[in-house]
């Protein structure tokens, strides 16, 4: 499976699936300018500046905290679907720098990135970043490249060979492409059942006793 991250969608899943993104900066900024404002009137250095300081940093301790526990949720339902997870290997920090420096860091992709990685090394899987060049330009299908080339407002892409499908879906579907190419010895992905442990049985284990050969006798035949 491969995701495509974006503002639009937080996520677009090659399968066609959709996350979308909480937001929780925003919904916590109105109570942080008034902790920062308050902040701002008190005199630094001072005693209730220095607690009014520790106020505004839990704000932001709490907004981090429940960006951590959704990346945690959604990344650990991706592994445990999926033994390959590819991404785009974007420059976040030039998104940083962007029109949206404050939505980009509020979706926390690097999080999701980086979750990812280490929860499917753990789980013995696969986890592949590729080049995001031309994966929102060329058809998932025929491989054909938009003319002319398709601009950031149209979020949808049609293509003559026939498919017309979401911009960021299409993007997905080529990411997933490019990360198939670089797994050595395989086309497609294996579900954890087909490669996992055998699943624990619950209860006492029965042990199989040992066979032993017949005694001799001592009687001839």
């Amino acid at each position: 499976m491969s995701v495509d991250l974006g503002l639009a969608h937080l996520a677009v899943l090659s399968t066609g699936e959709t996350v979308e993104a909480p937001k929780f900066l925003r919904h916590a900024e109105v109570r942080l300018k008034r902790q920062q404002r308050k902040l701002s009137r008190k005199r630094k250095g001072s005693h209730h500046w220095q607690k009014q300081r520790v106020r505004v940093a839990r704000c932001h301790a709490r907004v981090r905290g429940q960006r951590r526990d959704f990346a945690h949720k959604v990344t650990t339902g991706w592994v445990e679907a999926h033994d390959l997870l590819a991404f785009e290997d974007m420059d976040l920090r030039g998104h940083m720098q962007g029109r949206l420096p404050k939505a980009t860091a509020d979706a926390g992709w690097g999080l999701l990135r980086r979750f990812c990685e280490y929860k499917e090394r753990n789980r013995s899987g696969r986890y592949v970043e590729v080049p995001t060049k031309g994966t929102t330009q060329i058809c998932s299908k025929c491989g054909r490249l938009a003319d002319p080339p398709l601009p950031l407002k149209d979020r949808t892409y049609s293509c003559p060979c026939g498919p017309r499908l979401d911009r960021d879906l299409n993007a997905a579907r080529n990411v997933l492409a490019r990360a198939l190419c670089t797994v050595p010895g395989g086309t497609g992905e294996s579900t954890p059942v087909e490669i996992g442990p055998p699943p624990h049985r619950k209860g006492r284990r029965v042990r199989s006793r040992k066979r032993e050969p017949p005694r001799d006798t001592g009687v001839a035949t």
